[in-house]
Parts: structure tokens; C-alpha cells; sequence
């Protein structure tokens, strides 16, 4: 399915959405998931290619035109969003270029932003340590007036220290002098607090303006994005019509290659005929004995046929005959009853009328038997008739055969080898199509199973993986620290791998493509029989141990359950009824040598066909 895309569309593109749909519906449970594939009908296809496929041609025949029209159309329908997707593309990179010059403009009018409120910002810090420097000037005017009132009134108060008259004095001075200060600070504050406004005024401007093109911007990025999501739609559309109509073409190829097949395997056919009644006549004419015996065969169902046909009028007249001696002997019978009746105390009249009785129902059983005679003897005659006719037939085409003999001797080399054309043709055909069934999964792919399968599958067969899997849980329970509940499925399974993984290297070496041989293709050797036959390591898994295979097989006493658990265990199937025959006969034949028995039984099924290839 990883290959799967809109120039390669999978089969059947509904089959995987309800697989999806399934899959996580069972929570993705992959074991289940598989479980429910591998019961399928579709998993379980034969391999061959069923007896009826020429006949399958004729209602692919007829549903041909539809599929074609249904092609058709979605192939227009894929032309057309194919072009959608095309002006989609153009639309959104057109919107992208218009994008530009707004994108270009906005950092234009950014720069101009930055550039009027650095401006401002100078501005506003001029401003700002200027009435910092205003209000320290002004607080610091304020202690000195208040230091000099402080200092004037201990002086006056303390006329002897003249310190404080002179520290007045100071604080007075400079208190005037920073009263000059602060007025020029407050004229500076003014000025700078002016200016910074002044400064306000073009960076309102150039926000504005900067809005204004971001505003355009915005609108044509949403354009854009329009536009991309109107791209991503008709990219979708784009595809899911190139998948519908990739899938109908090919089921169009398909139904063709079946129609195709149908002609090829009619003219075939006919092509064996015409060159079997040639070789035919051709013998015929050359063989005045079997011209001989067709005459006497014709003379002789001649005869047959002139017997059974008087034979047949014989007994239509018999049965005429005997129903007209019935009706007379009915007629009497009836009168007899009538005298019968009349005169019940004349025993001799009663044994007359009893007579005619025993008379006429011995005619009705004759006449009953004559009237199915008849029919047979009529059937008798019409096959008789068809003998003649069928051998007048047979005869006409010996003396037809004699008198060209030459023209069946110059037919005969052409009609072999166009027959022998034809079905080369057809042979051609057949694998063609057996090659779009298998990819179709309406027949199983044969294929082998790579080494690292085959060593695993045996394993598996065997027990081995069991056995070990048993193992690992104990080991993985005595762990300390234990191992979370959650994890401890998944540390099973790496550390029986683990164990394991060491026995791929021989299946590996023996199974694996040799140098130049292809590697996906089935080479069997010697080397592979006889590591299967004698070699230790599976000959080590089918002794019997610990509950696996060969153990359970041990102690399993009816020989149809031992079938049951051997084909199960190996073949994953149950057996067929002539299997559990054959398994019985064979541990019949060796009742003092059952595990020898049974251990060849599974040699023997690990080796086969069926267990070497997945089908």
C-alpha cells in the first residue's frame, strides 16, 4: 500500500477505507486485525485460475461499452480538474505577486514609524530630564529658602555665633541664584515639552499611514490564504478524479484483456476443431477399411431402424386391437352385473358374470402394459432413426473425404499450425490476464516464503516459539525491578527474538539466492532437502518436549484428532477426510514405532509444497 498514489490507484480505493475504518475500529488492534484478514475469502483465493474463464467474457463483453463511458467521462472530469488545479496554481501565485508591493510599502511606511518615534522619543526624553532637572532645582530652591528662614531665626536668637548669620547668608545666595535657575528651566521645559509634541504629530501621521498599508496587506495575505486553501481543494479534487479515473481505465483494461481472452480462446477452439475434423477426414479417406465399415454401419442401423419402426406399428396395432376387445369385454361386463345382480341365486349365472369379470380386468392389465410399451417402442424407433441419420452422416463424410483427399492432405499442415498459432495466442493471453487477476486478488499470488519466514514457521510449528515464549515469561517475572504490566508483552517478544534469532543463519545460508541466481525467485537444492532430512537443529525441535508439537501428537490416541492438531499445528487448516485417512493408514502400518511415525509425518509436511509457499 506504500506505493499506492494517484498514477498508481489501488484496486479497490473503497476496500481500504472500510480496512481503515475497521482497523481503528478495533482500536488498532493489529493481531485481531489480522485475524479477521486471513479468515477473508479474499485471503483464502485459490490459486488457480478458475475452468470458467471464457464464459466470464461474454458478460464482460456486455458491461464493456458502460465501463468505456464511465472512463470516458471521468477521464474528462479528470481533465478538467486537472485544469482547475492548474488555475488555481496561477491564481494563488498572481495573489502572491500582488502581495509584494504592499509588503515592500508596509516596511517603507514601518521605517518611517521607527524613524518618527525614535524622533519622539529623543524628544520626549528631553523633555523629561529637563523637568526632572526643573524639579530638582525647584526642590532643592525650596530646602535652601527653607534652610535660610531656619538659619536666619537661630541666628537672631543666637547673636554670638556668627556661623549661623553667615550659613543664612549662604543658603539665602544661593537660593536667589538657583530662583534664576529655575526660571530658565521652566522656560527650557516648556520649550522641549513643545517640541515633543511637535514630534507627536508626524508619528501619528506616520501610524496612520503605516495601518493603512498593513490594512491592504492584511486583506491580500487573506487573499492569499484564499486562495492557497481554494489551491488545496482543487489539488484534492485534482487527485480523487485522477484516482477515479485511473481506476476505471484500468478496470476497463481488465474487462478488455477478458473480452480479448474470450475471442482468443473461441478462435482458439475453433482453430483445434477445424484441424481435429481435417486430421479426422483425412484418416478416414485414407482408410478404405473404416470407409467400409461406416457403409455396413449405415446398412446396419438401416435395418435397425426399418425393425423398430415395424416393431413400433406392431404394438400401436396390438394396443388398437386390445382396446377394442376391451370396450366389448367392459360392454359385457356390464350387462353381466346387471344379470348378476337380477338373479344373485343362480349360482350358474353369478360364475358367468364372475368370468367376464376376470376377462375384462386381465385386458385392462394387457392394455395398461401396451400403452406404456408404445411410447418405448416409439422412443426405440426415433433413436433408431437418429442412428441412420447419424451414420448416413458419418458415411456421406467418408465418401466426401475420399473424393478430396488431396484438398484434406494440403488443409492439414495449415490447420495445425494455425491451430498451434491460436493457441499460443490464447496461452499468451491467459497469462496476462492470470498476471491482472493475481494483482486484482481475485486468484492467490504463489510465492515462497523468504529463509527468515521459513525458519520462524518451522519454529512456530514446532513449538519452538512456545517453548521459548514460556521461558522468557518466567525469566521476565523474576526481574528486578520487575517490569510494568504494560511493558512486559512487548519485553517478552524481544527477549524470545533474542533467543531465536540465531537459527535464521542456517535457513539463511541454505535458502537465501546464490550468487547470479534472482533473488526473488524459488530455487530448491539438495543442501536444503537434506538439512531438513538430517540436519541437527530441526531434528532437535521434533523430539518430543515440554507440550510442543511432536509431544502433543505423543499423546493424542485417536488418529483423527492427531490429523486435526497436525494439520492445524503445520498447515494452519483442518484436514480433508482422505488426509485423516492416509495419517491413520500410515500410524496403522507402524503401531510399535508411533513417534518415528510421527516424526517423519512432520518432516514430511514441513518440506512440502504447501508449507513452503504462501498461497
Amino acid at each position: 500500500m506504500d506505493l499506492h498514489h494517484s498514477d498508481n490507484p489501488p484496486s479497490h480505493p473503497e476496500l481500504l477505507e472500510l480496512l481503515a475504518a475497521e482497523f481503528a475500529s478495533t482500536k488498532y488492534d493489529i493481531r485481531a486485525f489480522l485475524r479477521q484478514l486471513a479468515l477473508t475469502r479474499t485471503y483464502q483465493r485459490a490459486i488457480e485460475m478458475p475452468a470458467t474463464v471464457a464464459d466470464q467474457s461474454k458478460p464482460a463483453a456486455a458491461k464493456l461499452p458502460a465501463l468505456e463511458a464511465q472512463a470516458k467521462s471521468l477521464e474528462a472530469a479528470a481533465s478538467m480538474a486537472e485544469e482547475a488545479g492548474k488555475k488555481a496554481v496561477e491564481t494563488l501565485e498572481a495573489a502572491k505577486k500582488d502581495v509584494a508591493p504592499f509588503a515592500a510599502e508596509l516596511a517603507k511606511a514601518q521605517a518611517a514609524v521607527a524613524e518618527a518615534k525614535m524622533a519622539h522619543e529623543a524628544a520626549l526624553q528631553a523633555r523629561d530630564a529637563a523637568q526632572k532637572d526643573l524639579a530638582a532645582r525647584q526642590d532643592l530652591q525650596k530646602s535652601l529658602s527653607e534652610a535660610a528662614d531656619k538659619a536666619a531665626e537661630a541666628a537672631a536668637r543666637l547673636p554670638a555665633e556668627a556661623e549661623l548669620a553667615g550659613a543664612a547668608a549662604t543658603f539665602r545666595a544661593r537660593a536667589g541664584k538657583l530662583a534664576g535657575e529655575t526660571a530658565a528651566g521652566t522656560k527650557d521645559l516648556a520649550d522641549k515639552t513643545a517640541a515633543a509634541a511637535a514630534k507627536a504629530a508626524p508619528l501619528a501621521e506616520a501610524e496612520k499611514a503605516a495601518g493603512a498599508v498593513q490594512a491592504r496587506l492584511t486583506g491580500a495575505n487573506a487573499l492569499v490564504k484564499a486562495m492557497a486553501d481554494a489551491r488545496v481543494e482543487a489539488e484534492v479534487g485534482r487527485k480523487s478524479a485522477k484516482v477515479a479515473a485511473s481506476v476505471a481505465v484500468r478496470r476497463v483494461a481488465d474487462a478488455r484483456a477478458l473480452v480479448d481472452y474470450g475471442v482468443l480462446h473461441a478462435t482458439a477452439a475453433a482453430s483445434r476443431e477445424r484441424a481435429r475434423r481435417v486430421n479426422s477426414e483425412l484418416a478416414l479417406a485414407k482408410s478404405p477399411d473404416e470407409l467400409a465399415a461406416r457403409e455396413a454401419k449405415a446398412a446396419e442401423a438401416k435395418k435397425a431402424h426399418e425393425a423398430a419402426v415395424k416393431t413400433a406399428e406392431a404394438a400401436r396395432r396390438d394396443l388398437a386391437a386390445r382396446e377394442d376387445a376391451l370396450n366389448a369385454v367392459s360392454e359385457a361386463a356390464g350387462k353381466a352385473e346387471e344379470v348378476a345382480t337380477k338373479a344373485a341365486k343362480d349360482a350358474e349365472l353369478m360364475a358367468a358374470a364372475a368370468r367376464v369379470r376376470t376377462t375384462r380386468d386381465r385386458l385392462n392389465a394387457e392394455v395398461a402394459e401396451l400403452r406404456k410399451a408404445v411410447p418405448r417402442r416409439d422412443e426405440a424407433a426415433r433413436k433408431a432413426a437418429e442412428q441412420v441419420a447419424a451414420a448416413e452422416r458419418a458415411r456421406a463424410e467418408g465418401s466426401s473425404a475420399k473424393e478430396k483427399l488431396a484438398q484434406l492432405e494440403s488443409e492439414a499442415k495449415p490447420a495445425a499450425e494455425k491451430a498451434a498459432a491460436d493457441e499460443a495466442r490464447r496461452e499468451e493471453a491467459f497469462g496476462k490476464l492470470t498476471t491482472i487477476w493475481t494483482e486484482r486478488f481475485l486468484v492467490a499470488d504463489l510465492s515462497a516464503l523468504t529463509p527468515e519466514q521459513v525458519a520462524w514457521s518451522m519454529m512456530q510449528a514446532t513449538g519452538v516459539v512456545e517453548q521459548q515464549r514460556a521461558a522468557s515469561e518466567a525469566e521476565i517475572a523474576k526481574k528486578t525491578p520487575p517490569v510494568a504490566e504494560s511493558d512486559r508483552a512487548k519485553a517478552v517478544e524481544d527477549l524470545v527474538y533474542g533467543k531465536l534469532k540465531a537459527n535464521e543463519a542456517p535457513f539463511v545460508k541454505l535458502y537465501g539466492a546464490g550468487p547470479g541466481q534472482p533473488p526473488d525467485e524459488f530455487c530448491a537444492t539438495v543442501d536444503q532437502a537434506l538439512f531438513v532430512a538430517n540436519g541437527g537443529l530441526v531434528r532437535g525441535w521434533l523430539a518430543p518436549a515440554a507440550g510442543n508439537l511432536v509431544d502433543r501428537l505423543m499423546k493424542t490416541e485417536d488418529p483423527k484428532d492427531l490429523s486435526r492438531e497436525l494439520y492445524l499445528g503445520i498447515f494452519t487448516r483442518r484436514p480433508t477426510e482422505g488426509e485423516m485417512n492416509e495419517v491413520g493408514q500410515y500410524l496403522a502400518k507402524r503401531p510399535q514405532a508411533k513417534l518415528a511415525a510421527i516424526q517423519e509425518i512432520v518432516w514430511a509436511m514441513l518440506s512440502s509444497v504447501e508449507f513452503r509457499f504462501k498461497h
